[in-house]
């Protein structure tokens, strides 16, 4: 998925779970601070926190799509990879069959259509391990931004929770 933000169509932008977490993060860290708390406790306002929450439900099932796609992927590269391996082998299987008709040549016929046969396996499985590889890297790079994201959004809906009970701090309010 791209990291910059597209229009949906309503003269807004759909933005990333990134761009959302980045969002959220400038928000509590420019919060202003609560007087005599040391600066460790800040007023956010609840509708924009609210907001960038509903905004991340939405852009996470895209995100989840995205991962589909790239499986997805990996399945059209592995079944070309397979489709490349049939083509080499019946082309090395041809090539066998006219090299042994012709008996003068016969045992060099053979070599040749074994390392052919060789080669062509050698070539599959190569393309097919890249692929799996290839694929395995891009999961595993999903699974690190999820489970960083629900970490964030957990301890941003923890610090909400704690900041509704005690909006000031533990300090009365004075007039």
């Amino acid at each position: 998925m791209s990291m910059n933000s597209q229009d949906n169509g309503r003269g807004e932008k759909n933005r990333t779970l990134m761009e959302l977490i980045e969002e959220l993060d400038d928000l509590v860290r420019n919060a202003g601070a609560v007087p005599l708390s040391g600066g460790n406790k800040r007023v956010v306002y609840y509708d924009e926190i609210m907001e960038i929450l509903d905004d991340m439900r939405v852009a996470l099932p895209r995100d989840v799509i995205e991962a589909q796609k790239i499986l997805q992927d990996r399945e059209k590269i592995l079944q070309d990879a397979r489709e490349t391996e049939r083509r080499i082998l019946l082309d090395a299987n041809t090539r066998h069959d006219e090299l042994v008709s012709e008996h003068s040549i016969l045992q060099d016929a053979r070599n040749q259509a074994g390392q052919l046969l060789a080669q062509a396996d050698a070539s599959a499985q190569n393309i097919v391990g890249e692929a799996t590889e290839y694929a395995m890297r891009m999961v595993e790079n999903l699974h690190k931004t999820t489970v960083g994201v629900i970490g964030d959004l957990e301890a941003t809906r923890d610090e909400l929770v704690r900041m509704s009970r005690n909006p000031y701090g533990g300090q009365e309010q004075h007039s």
